[in-house]
C-alpha cells in the first residue's frame, strides 16, 4: 500500500510538472509568434518606406534630368538666336527667338545637329528668304518644289499646297530639315547626305556608278560655314 501511494504521488508530481512545462512552452511559442509578427511588420514598413524613398529619388532624378535638358535647350535657342542676329535673315515677321526655336526644335525632333542646319542655310541661301535658284529651288534651305511635295507626302504633319508656300519660313525650314534627315538616314554618311542634298540623290547615284570622283565642293563649303558658325557660338566641332 505504501509503495502504491508513493507512485501515485510521483505521478501527480510529474503530471503537475508536465502541465507547468507545457504552459511555459506554449507561452514561449506565443511570445515568439508575437515577436516574429512584429518584426515582419517592421520589415514590411521599412521596405515600403525604402521603396517610397527609391521612387521619390527616381522621380526627383527624372525631374532634374528634364530640367537640365530644358535649360540646355533654352541655351541652344539663345545661341542660335545670336547667330541669326549676325546674319540678320528676313524671317517674314517672325522674331529671331521664334525662328531660333523653330530650327532647334525641328532639328532635335529629327536628330540633326542644329548648327549643321544653320550651315546648310548659310551655304544654300545666305539666309535669304526669297531667293530662287536657276533650277527653281526656293527659300532659306533652297528646296525644289518636287522634293518639297515628296517630303510633304511622307509626313502627315507637313502640308504643302503650292510652291509659293515654300517662301514661308516655317514650312521651308520644316521641309528642309525633314529632307536632310531623310538623306542622313538613307546614306548613313554626312558627306554623301550633304552632297545629295545639293545635287539630288539620283545625280549622286549616277556619279558613284560611273566610277568617277564625286565632287566635294558643296560639302566643303557647308563644313567651312559649320566651323565658322561654331566659332561664332564659341563652340568647337
Amino acid at each position: 500500500m505504501f509503495n502504491i501511494r508513493i507512485t501515485n504521488k510521483a505521478q501527480n508530481t510529474l503530471a503537475a510538472l508536465f502541465v507547468s512545462i507545457t504552459i511555459v512552452v506554449f507561452g514561449f511559442l506565443v511570445m515568439n509568434v508575437v515577436y516574429l509578427t512584429a518584426i515582419s511588420s517592421t520589415v514590411d514598413r521599412i521596405s515600403s518606406e525604402n521603396t517610397l524613398d527609391s521612387e521619390s529619388y527616381r522621380q526627383f532624378s527624372n525631374s532634374l534630368e528634364n530640367e537640365k535638358r530644358r535649360l540646355s535647350f533654352a541655351a541652344l535657342v539663345m545661341d542660335i538666336k545670336n547667330v541669326l542676329e549676325i546674319y540678320r535673315p528676313n524671317t517674314g515677321g517672325m522674331n529671331y527667338m521664334d525662328f531660333a526655336y523653330l530650327i532647334a526644335s525641328e532639328s532635335f525632333e529629327k536628330g540633326i545637329d542644329p548648327y549643321l542646319v544653320l550651315a546648310v542655310i548659310k551655304t544654300e541661301s545666305s539666309f535669304r528668304r526669297h531667293v530662287v535658284s536657276n533650277k527653281g529651288a526656293v527659300g532659306f534651305m533652297q528646296v525644289l518644289p518636287g522634293t518639297a511635295f515628296y517630303v510633304s507626302d511622307m509626313h502627315e504633319n507637313i502640308n504643302l499646297g503650292s510652291r509659293s508656300e515654300l517662301f514661308d519660313p516655317q514650312k521651308n525650314i520644316r521641309i528642309g530639315i525633314s529632307y536632310l534627315a531623310y538623306l542622313l538616314n538613307k546614306y548613313d554618311n554626312q558627306k554623301y547626305a550633304l552632297i545629295a542634298y545639293n545635287m539630288g540623290p539620283g545625280n549622286l547615284q549616277k556619279q558613284m556608278r560611273s566610277g568617277g570622283a564625286v565632287s566635294e565642293k558643296y560639302y566643303k563649303a557647308v563644313m567651312y560655314n559649320y566651323e565658322r558658325i561654331l566659332r561664332i557660338s564659341n563652340r568647337t566641332s
